[in-house]
């Protein structure tokens, strides 16, 4: 990810970090030659033909030397010289001197001087001969100096010198630090542990004047120098070391343990940088064992596993030794070991890690014991359901008038049998009359009739009666008034179908609206059945599901969901319910039921009139569910009558069906 660096990228930062900002890969070097704080010659160096001299003096601040032959003269071809050579990976680029002076050199006694350099020279020097700016001159060269040669045949007379003041040299370094790590913390490739060395030898032409290590985020300094800028090498390159507790987190790495960064930087003279970086592995970590698998598995499913992991830092896992139910421990190659387990009842099994990071004794490390259990109990199956009946038979109270027909009827008078004329007589009756879902039915009849002679198959069509028998059926969806209850149904029995009564059932529900936020709303008991019902109190559409929690033979089940769709329930008030043409009117409601989103509903508010209607506006609740909006009626004529109404949009957050207020009438007329 972008976000994430590794430790080495993060090292190699830190350590170019150490590298000055601003200034090239090829630094810029200075060396000042006897002047100012320097009082010797520094890199200079004097040479002469044999019998003569060239002063090797830095005193009042010039580089002196002269050719002497105070009895012969001096011979032609006879010189002197002061020169430098740049070491290789540094080039001179330019020379300044602050105060020049000669003597006996271009005045007629036969000496002839200049300063020189690869491919160039300066102006001839004389006597008493300025050499303000004459080497300020861009070139690149590996040597610079100046000389005095004896140029006339017949030989010179008189000694000559040149003094040169302070020099001033700048020159380009090409080359950069050369590091070469010391120490096992740097060439040991394996796993490390615990207090280690680490060092390193640097060199550069003109020195190491900086160094350090950086462990993980963390910076240790190394040798460092002041150079001195009267030589070429003006920093003494660097040999080093130290230790490093790997058991000891660095900066904000958090290292200590696992892949640690190391990076070695140094700094030349020059400012030119140079680093190397590698990774190298510590392990102190105590590995760890964790056992998964089912807790409960039921009994018909065969054989269970636990399934042991291990953990372990960089040096990773080199096995896992378990026991089960008391058994010999069993060694398991690798960071996985799955355990068989079967047959009810209650199985143990136990287990330690071991990673491939050892001790001064040569011993792995090892993790605490772990442990896991595991219960093989019955399966059980278990279901929900909302009660319902298709095609159920249509049923209505009726009045009926019968009329009773006259009759002669035998009571009993004082113990004797009379017979007494009862007249007809109309009375009314009161009755359920039911009847069942009648539909017609299409079908095709095929029969046979000869004519003649022949006998053909004829098809025929005909429509019949057919009486739809009403069935219980279990519906998985359900639309509910709001603020009414519902009765959800279901069984609980074993994979085989054996019943289970007695046994406690929780139901839950969570709001349609995403969140899964399950609560418990109801209980029941089963039968001796299995089967249970149980009634749901008001609220919102919601997610319905049963759970039982099992016993010590049976597993616990969880059925599937069911769900309520309830309409949101709006009011509105209207004020006033009259106005004029372009009056002004204030709508106001609330949604019943809360669970509001945080952002609110969404409200659409209509307005219709004979003949049609149209949305005048959407705006959201706040947070308790009410809204407010004003309306204002365009110009018109007469007098009208509107009716206004609002909406709920089906939205996901909101856990209720799109529901309405009911319809305010307002009169617009002539004010």
């Amino acid at each position: 990810m972008l976000a994430k660096r590794s430790a080495l990228t993060a090292a190699i930062a830190c350590v170019l970090s150490l590298i000055p900002q601003g200034v090239a890969r090829a630094g810029t070097l200075h060396v000042v030659v006897c002047g100012g704080a320097s009082s010797s010659s520094g890199p200079f160096v004097s040479t002469a033909s044999p019998g003569y001299k060239a002063g090797a003096y830095c005193t009042a601040g010039a580089l002196g030397f002269e050719l002497n032959a105070p009895f012969f003269g001096t011979p032609y071809g006879t010189s002197a010289s002061w020169e430098t050579t740049a070491p290789a990976g540094i080039e001179i680029t330019g020379a300044y001197t602050v105060s020049d002076y000669s003597s006996g050199v271009g005045d007629g006694h036969g000496y002839f001087g200049e300063f020189f350099w690869d491919g160039g020279r300066s102006p001839q020097i004389n006597d008493n001969f300025n050499l303000y700016g004459c080497c300020q001159v861009s070139f690149a060269s590996q040597h610079f100096g100046w000389f005095i040669l004896c140029a006339q045949q017949s030989g010179c007379g008189y000694p000559a010198y040149v003094d040169v003041g302070q020099v001033q040299l700048s020159a380009i370094e090409t080359a950069t630090p050369s590091i070469l790590p010391t120490g096992t913390l740097w060439t040991n490739n394996g796993w490390v542990r615990g207090t280690l060395p680490i060092g390193f030898w640097a060199a550069d032409p003109s020195g190491i004047c900086s160094s350090r290590v950086v462990v993980g985020s963390a910076s240790i300094p190394g040798p460092s120098a002041v150079p001195q800028t009267d030589t070429w090498h003006q920093c003494p390159d660097a040999l080093w070391q130290t230790q490093v507790d790997t058991r000891t987190a660095y900066g904000s790495d958090g290292l200590g343990e696992g892949q640690m960064s190391l990076a070695i930087a140094a700094t030349d003279a020059a400012q030119n940088g140079a680093w190397k970086a590698k990774h190298v592995y510590v392990d102190n970590v105590t590995p760890s064992v964790t056992l998964s698998g089912p807790s409960q598995a039921p009994a018909g499913a065969g054989t269970q596993y636990i399934t042991a992991t291990a953990t372990a830092g960089p040096s990773g896992v080199s096995g896992i030794s378990c026991s089960v139910d008391g058994s010999p421990f069993t060694w398991f190659s690798g960071s996985t070991a799955r355990l068989p387990v079967s047959g009810v009842g209650i199985h143990t099994a136990s287990c330690r890690a071991y990673n491939n990071a050892r001790d001064a004794s040569g011993n792995v490390a090892a993790s605490p014991a772990a442990s896991a259990t595991l219960a093989i109990r019955q399966p059980t199956a278990m279901g929900v359901w909302f009660p319902g009946v298709i095609n159920p038979v249509r049923c209505r109270r009726v009045r009926e008038r019968i009329t009773i027909p006259a009759q002669w009827v035998t009571v009993r008078v004082h113990g004797r049998a009379v017979k007494i004329h009862l007249r007809s007589r109309v009375v009314t009756k009161r009755e359920v009359r039911c009847r069942a879902r009648v539909v017609r039915k299409r079908v095709v009849v095929w029969t046979t009739v000869t004519r003649h002679g022949h006998r053909y198959r004829v098809r025929r069509v005909r429509w019949i009666r057919v009486v739809l028998p009403a069935r219980s059926v279990a519906l998985h969806a359900e639309h509910v008034a709001f603020g009414r209850k519902s009765i959800v149904e279901g069984w609980l029995g074993t994979t085989g179908f054996a019943p289970l009564g007695g046994q406690r059932v929780t139901i839950l529900s969570a709001p349609a609206n995403g969140s899964g936020a399950f609560v418990p709303v109801a209980a029941a008991t089963t039968t001796a059945t299995g089967a249970w019902s149980a009634v749901l109190p008001p609220g919102p559409s919601r997610v319905v599901e049963a759970v039982y929690g099992g016993a010590s033979l049976t597993e616990p089940a969880m059925s599937n969901q069911i769900t309520t769709s309830v309409p949101a329930r709006v009011s509105l008030r209207i004020q006033p319910h009259r106005t004029h043409w372009g009056g002004r009117i204030e709508i106001r409601g609330s949604l019943a039921g809360g669970y509001i989103p945080p952002a609110g509903e969404l409200i659409v508010l209509w307005i219709g009139w004979s003949g049609g209607s149209t949305e005048i506006g959407h705006l959201y609740t706040d947070r308790t569910g009410h809204f407010a909006s004003p309306y204002t009626f365009l110009r018109g004529n007469g007098t009208e009558t509107y009716r206004i109404w609002a909406d709920t949009a089906r939205e996901s957050d909101y856990p209720y069906a799109p529901g309405a207020s009911r319809r305010v009438t307002v009169t617009v007329g002539q004010s």
